[in-house]
């Protein structure tokens, strides 16, 4: 029987190998590594899995031990399925995985999407920058650690991007979330505003008030509709809770991730908005009867190291044909 290995650090990782795993392994040999460093993403990860659907299940908590004495750790793993995994899917990495897959010589290796976090894996394949090598101290980390993420350039992606914009030459299986989908039934429409959060705060603006201020014209922009803010899982619901209150509009913390809990919930949206999750990338391949926009950040708001990344998101978004709103437009 094949044996096979998917390896997730977010839920949405664990999301995609869990579709890859019904779609492509039936009937084999199931085995799932998940890690996490805040509770938030170990209970996300929790609730999404089905224990008797994967022959193992081994759980890596990103504690200091772990990090430390991660070779011990490793050793375990690898003396039992060294040579043993027929495919290995793992979505973005860090070094303890370069270190796994570099030593359990995995016969085929497949990326998962994590978002447009997967745009950037394929970017830097094509333009050979898979390896950290800006400084002495990564090169010789990479070489005596093994932490050396060569193994990208022989892999597949199982993703909804096509990746043809790249020059690289992986194969690219589309995702379309057929096995999910067949779980969905006829859902709904509610007249309602989904409004997707961020993690703005902590990795992109300049600051709380920069926040608040886009916002508001959000809220001006909807201001005869329904909306409901929907947090990302690491934002600080308190300080949502507080503008909820100030600009008069609702807001809730799912749980699960927010392709699963949108068909928990028994209505469908009649829009999807963000400044900029990815899920907005994901929900029309799920629930496609919705509108999607998009509302643009200025790069005056945006930290300085992440303003091309954002600008690039939003070409990325209207080539697609979604509505990029920006603010003449408001």
């Amino acid at each position: 029987m094949k044996t096979n290995l998917f390896i997730a650090r977010t839920p949405l990782q664990l999301f995609n190998c869990i579709e890859a795993k019904k779609r492509f392994h039936k009937g084999e040999q199931n085995i799932l590594f998940y890690q996490y460093q805040r509770l938030v993403d170990k209970n996300q990860m929790e609730s999404l899995i089905e224990v008797d659907d994967w022959n193992s299940i081994i759980v890596y908590p990103l504690n200091w031990q772990r990090r430390i004495f991660s070779y011990f750790y490793i050793r375990m793993i690898k003396n039992r399925y060294k040579n043993k995994i027929e495919r290995c899917y793992i979505g973005v990495f860090n070094s303890i995985i370069n270190v796994l897959i570099n030593t359990i010589y995995p016969k085929k290796i497949v990326i998962l999407d994590d978002g447009t976090k997967t745009l950037g894996i394929a970017k830097n394949m094509e333009t050979q920058k898979i390896n950290s090598r800006n400084s002495l101290f990564k090169t010789i980390r990479n070489r005596f650690f093994n932490t050396n993420r060569d193994y990208l350039y022989r892999a597949s992606f199982f993703s909804i991007y096509p990746l043809d914009e790249y020059i690289i030459n992986n194969e690219v299986v589309l995702n379309d979330y057929r096995v999910f989908k067949e779980s969905l039934s006829n859902i709904p429409v509610a007249d309602r505003i989904y409004f997707i959060g961020t993690n703005l705060n902590e990795k992109i603006l300049k600051s709380d008030e920069v926040f608040e201020a886009n916002l508001q014209k959000v809220i001006a922009f909807y201001k005869n509709k329904k909306m409901i803010y929907i947090l990302h899982r690491y934002e600080n619901i308190e300080y949502i809770a507080n503008l909820a209150k100030k600009y008069k509009f609702d807001y809730v913390k799912f749980d699960n991730i927010l392709e699963v809990e949108i068909a928990k919930a028994g209505f469908l949206p009649t829009e999807f908005a963000t400044f900029g999750s990815s899920a907005i990338e994901t929900l029309p391949l799920l629930y496609p009867n919705s509108e999607y926009r998009v509302f643009y950040l200025e790069s005056k708001d945006i930290l300085e190291h992440k303003q091309q990344v954002m600008e690039e998101l939003y070409n990325s978004f209207e080539r697609k044909g979604y509505e990029v709103i920006r603010s003449k437009m408001l």
